[in-house]
């Protein structure tokens, strides 16, 4: 929330570092009348009464959000560097309670200028297994979980941390215990050869292997590039060969013309499907 007239103040003073006497052959104090305009004439109707805003500016106008970074330039350039917005990133060699230290003397700074050390945007999610989707569906939640658990886990340690985290996920989403650490074991014997029943890393060795073996798959998007790449390198007499052939168009009439025929993998979800179509098809 943007106080108006400390606002119009930072305003004017980064002007005048940045040495702007005028703008567009605009004077500074035009340009801050200007924007105490833009700022406090914004009024809306509630429940048939009139309300003018007070704090802050108008949301989802540009000039507000362009006041906004000028807002926090005089507070964030003393310490801070690449801030995006309301978002920072910084790394620390400090230990956790020098870092709230700084964050408890930040957050002293101005009233309506608060940061958090992290802030949880949503819950975990992946599909829910009682949602009555096909069980390839469930299956590649998980496989696609543990993949990229594996590939964004440094060490053995985090990606058995990353598995309980899994774990408690799918369990919150009504996963059947037996179905996903079927899954699980499924997943580490492709990259563990063991005679094992049930299959796991033994050390941080393996699994840097099989973290690399993970690092070499394509993903989808390698897989597209590929396909447009080899569609590029076509040339005119490879499409001749495709295009020479010429195409007879038959004229005989099938008794298959006027019917509808529905192809699809049962599922008790779609045991009426079939027939609901055929009643509608023929209706029209």
């Amino acid at each position: 929330m943007l106080p108006q007239e400390e606002s119009l103040d930072i305003l004017t003073e980064f002007l005048l570092e940045h040495g702007y006497a005028k703008v567009n052959s605009v004077p500074i104090d035009a340009i801050r009348k200007l924007a105490r305009l833009v700022l406090t004439e914004n009024v809306f109707t509630y429940e048939k009464r009139f309300y003018r805003q007070v704090i802050d500016g108008a949301m989802g106008s540009a000039f507000t959000l362009i006041l906004a970074n000028v807002f926090l330039w005089k507070w964030e350039k003393p310490s801070l560097q690449q801030l995006y917005i309301n978002d920072i990133f910084f790394t620390s060699n400090q230990p956790l309670n020098k870092i709230n230290e700084m964050l408890d003397n930040a957050n002293d700074f101005h009233p309506n200028i608060k940061l958090v050390r992290q802030i949880e945007a949503a819950e975990p999610y992946t599909v829910p297994f009682n949602s009555g989707h096909p069980r390839r569906t469930f299956r590649n939640a998980i496989d696609t979980a543990l993949l990229r658990a594996v590939r964004y886990s440094s060490t053995l340690s985090t990606f058995q941390k990353e598995q309980r985290t899994i774990k408690l996920m799918l369990l919150y989403m009504n996963y059947a215990p037996r179905f996903m650490y079927s899954r699980f074991h499924n997943f580490i014997a492709i990259y563990v050869k063991t005679s094992n029943i049930q299959p796991f890393i033994h050390d941080e060795n393996q699994f840097r292997a099989i973290r690399q073996k993970t690092l070499n798959i394509p993903t989808i998007p390698d897989y597209r590039m590929a396909s447009r790449i080899e569609r590029d390198k076509a040339t005119p007499d490879d499409e001749s060969l495709e295009t020479g052939v010429p195409k007879t168009n038959s004229t005989k009439s099938s008794k298959w013309d006027n019917q509808l025929i529905i192809h699809y993998t049962h599922e008790q979800r779609f045991q009426n499907c079939k027939r609901d179509q055929h009643q509608s098809f023929t209706q029209d």
